[in-house]
Formats: structure tokens, sequence, C-alpha cells
């Protein structure tokens, strides 16, 4: 499927096809150490395999793909990485399984490192607006979001959001994405 394809750079990790099953394996762990704030791959332990112009378009298919897999069940796994040879395949899935909890714990850890602050409260009120100063006829229902955002210091912000109702729709899409 082109458009699995795709969505994973798989054409960068086409590359792996040329490498030997312990390579794949050796790679992705070191991606995933990567990840995790650790050693991340060489290009000299891998200068056979590939140019060092697809080098970089290699390492961050594999980042991209680790981080998207950590929300695959196992079979859509083995859809995705049909692209390699089954003994690949085999040995790519293993190590994914085996490194999903430690990728998943710094993936969390990185984004609340981007900000210590938390929603206190929430206060929220729906709104029909019937007409404005511009346009006779509007019918059009408002949300209005006030928000207290309390900061590392305990210092508290107030945040007042106004959407319309395919902009709470988008909002609350992005939310549930970002919680998986």
């Amino acid at each position: 499927n082109p458009s699995t394809l795709l969505l994973f750079g798989m054409e960068d990790l086409q590359l792996l096809a040329k490498a030997s099953p312990e390579q794949v394996e050796k790679l992705l762990h070191s991606v995933c150490d990567s990840l995790c704030a650790r050693k991340g791959p060489r290009f000299q332990d891998y200068s056979k395999l590939v140019k060092i112009d697809s080098w970089s378009g290699l390492i961050i298919a594999c980042e991209h793909f680790v981080k998207k897999a950590t929300n695959l069940e196992q079979k859509e796994l083995s859809e995705h990485l049909n692209v390699l040879p089954e003994s690949h395949r085999a040995v790519a899935g293993s190590c994914l399984s085996a490194r999903r909890d430690d990728v998943i714990g710094a993936l969390k850890s990185a984004v609340a490192g981007i900000s210590d602050a938390k929603l206190k409260d929430l206060d929220w009120n729906l709104k029909f607006v019937l007409s404005s100063d511009k346009i006779a006829s509007v019918e059009e229902p408002l949300v209005t979001m006030d928000l207290a955002v309390e900061d590392a210091e305990e210092r508290t912000t107030h945040i007042s959001v106004e959407m319309s109702k395919d902009e709470l729709k988008s909002m609350i899409t992005s939310l549930e994405t970002a919680n998986k």
C-alpha cells in the first residue's frame, strides 16, 4: 500500500533489506537507545550498508517508525514491516516489542519536559450566536473555555478560548491523538 509506505518513510526503511537480520536488530536497538537519551547509531558501524547521503534519511525513518510502532498492535506492525524480508520482519518485530515500554517512557518524559504547567481548573459555557453587527443571521454555536493553568512556581494564569463547533472538534481530535 503506497500510502502506508509514505506514512512511515518506508522508502528509506527499505535500505534495511540490504542488511543482515543482526544488523537490523542492532540498528533498531541503537535507534531505541537514541530515543531513550542514550548513545544512538553511528554511521561508521553501517558505512558498508548505506551511503552517507542516505544515512540521515534512514535514521529519521527508523526513529519515526519506532515512535509510531509504539501505538500499533502486533498484527498492524507486521503489515507495516512487509517491505522487509521475512527474517528482518521477525527481528524488527521482536526488537520493537521488547523496547516498546522503554520508548513509550522516554517519549512521555520528553513530552512532560516541554512544560511544567498543568491545568488547574476548567470552566466552559455554550453560546448560540444568532446574529452579529456584520451578518444578520449567523446561527452558530460557540463554546467558551476558561482555563486556569498553574506553572512550576504555582502561579496561575487564566486563559480564555472561544471556538466554533468545527474548531472544538479539531481540538478534541488533536487532544485524543496526543493522548495515544
